[in-house]
């Protein structure tokens, strides 16, 4: 028995704000507790209660820049690796010195709970936020296996990767866990209920930001198909000089997996972007009868015409092959 499925996910949206007739450089540093600069941290820019980000950089010998609009509150989000994340709101101030903490506990936005940014602080649900750098450091090759160790949360895999895969939050039934992808709704609509457990054993890990799990109803937000949680995929807003990285790994049961993403901007981070590719091979299985492959495309771009006028895409392709052995005697 075999099983093919292709799955591309699309979207783009242009996003309009009021005419902005003046705007403000705010400048700063980015340093460490020694006061030496942190080069390479990365510097997320949020408008206090909006949606998504607005923009996004990594500092260059510690320095950054962002344009902000006069009267206009904002959220800047500060990281680097090795150290603690931090979150600064801003309000008229045009140059900003921050200092990052050895790695510790630390503050994240976080975009599900009220589909807005705010910090963890604020947030009066139950919230998981799973980062760039703990999934690397667990290296998990997919979305079910990353969020197997959060609280409220049972995953169920029958036999490895592609292999039929639920995931049910504070025990309720597998379709009422919400997907959500950068907080649009990702779902298949040829199911009953119109939600995504039957793509949970094809979403690995190509190129996210963050993971946030939110325990708890949000069916007044994203729909009936939240009832029990959401589970919002971000991905990297892209920025600053170019950088990325290669992973390229194998092991027992002929896995094979090579993972490649880059990210960057122009012309002052109006444009910016990241990509991902993935491409993850199983040739035998437990038994020798679960093969899988899948190979995966994840891409953003956003491009600033104007102050007030962006424009962005995400695209998301997924090409999976199954080989389902659900008895002694299936070939």
């Amino acid at each position: 028995m075999r099983l093919l499925t292709s799955i591309v996910f699309l979207s783009a949206a242009i996003n309009f704000a009021p005419p902005i007739y003046s705007q403000t450089v705010l400048a700063g540093t980015v340093q460490d507790p020694q006061g030496s600069a942190i080069d390479g941290a990365t510097l997320t820019l949020f408008r206090d209660h909006g949606a998504a980000p607005l923009a996004s950089t990594r500092s260059q010998s510690g320095s950054f820049r962002f344009a902000l609009t006069p009267g206009t509150n904002y959220i800047v989000e500060a990281s680097a690796p090795g150290f603690s994340a931090v979150t600064i709101p801003i309000t008229d101030a045009t140059a900003l010195n921050i200092t990052l903490k050895l790695a510790g506990i630390g503050q994240q936005v976080f975009v599900t709970a009220e589909a807005a940014a705010q910090t963890v602080d604020h947030i009066s649900k139950a919230v998981t936020i799973i980062d760039a750098a703990e999934m690397a450091q667990r290296n998990e090759y997919s979305l079910a296996e990353t969020l197997r160790d959060t609280p409220g949360l049972t995953v169920r895999n029958l036999g490895g990767p592609g292999q039929s895969t639920t995931i049910r939050m504070r025990g309720l039934r597998a379709d009422a866990t919400s997907i959500l992808i950068d907080g649009l709704r990702f779902r298949d609509v040829a199911t009953t209920q119109g939600d995504a457990s039957t793509f949970i054993s094809t979403l690995n890990i190509v190129n996210l930001d963050r993971v946030e799990i939110l325990r708890g109803s949000g069916s007044s937000l994203y729909g009936s198909n939240a009832v029990g949680g959401t589970i919002n995929l971000v991905t990297p807003q892209g920025g600053g000089p170019a950088h990325g990285d290669l992973q390229l790994e194998g092991g027992m049961l002929g896995l094979i997996r090579a993972r490649t993403s880059v990210a960057g901007g122009f012309r002052d981070n109006r444009f910016v972007y990241s990509v991902g590719l993935l491409h993850l091979n199983v040739t035998g299985g437990i038994d020798g009868n679960d093969r899988a492959r899948s190979s995966g495309l994840q891409g953003f771009t956003k491009y600033s015409v104007k102050p007030n006028l962006t424009l962005s895409t995400r695209l998301f392709v997924s090409d999976d092959f199954v080989q389902p052995n659900s008895s002694p005697t299936a070939t």
